[in-house]
């Protein structure tokens, strides 16, 4: 079976057969027309491999090589407040951490034991440069604490 069969059928599985789907049928449609184009420059496993996780991180507006905090890299949103064009995540702000780069998503939180996370004001992490962004600090908050605003880290 080729990429493209494949990928048709594990589409398949994502629908309930007995109700139509106008969604997942453009969705359906947009994914397997990425694919056939990925399937049509017939990647060897190496070169695919390759491929991947670059495709991935410019889809998700993720930058493929770290950020350099170069002044190109800056647009100013506000008086002072600078967003990091290959990220969005990244700032600097002259009332903020002294004008020190940090990253919105630096930590994360769970109150439910992992099931679901969110970000809050306490999420903000100051970064270096070079600086790639990498998997956020997971903290549960214990329950007992959630009324105190106190997180416990793992």
């Amino acid at each position: 079976m080729g990429l493209v069969e494949h990928a048709r059928e594990e589409l398949k599985r994502l629908r309930d057969v007995d109700e139509p789907d106008e969604m997942q049928d453009v969705i359906e449609r947009n994914v397997l027309e990425i694919i056939e184009i990925f399937s049509k420059q017939e990647h060897s496993g190496l070169s695919a491999s390759y491929c991947i996780p670059i495709i991935n991180s410019l889809l998700r507006f993720e930058p493929i090589t770290p950020l350099t905090g170069e002044e190109a890299e800056w647009c100013e949103i506000s008086d002072g407040v600078f967003q990091n064009k290959r990220l969005s995540t990244i700032f600097k702000d002259k009332t903020r951490f002294k004008g020190k780069p940090y990253w919105l998503d630096g930590k994360i939180f769970s109150d439910d034991n992992g099931l679901s996370w969110y970000t809050n004001s306490n999420s903000f992490v100051l970064i270096e440069f070079p600086f790639m962004p990498r998997e956020p600090e997971k903290i549960f908050v214990k329950e007992s604490l959630k009324d105190s605003s106190e997180e416990l880290s793992l």
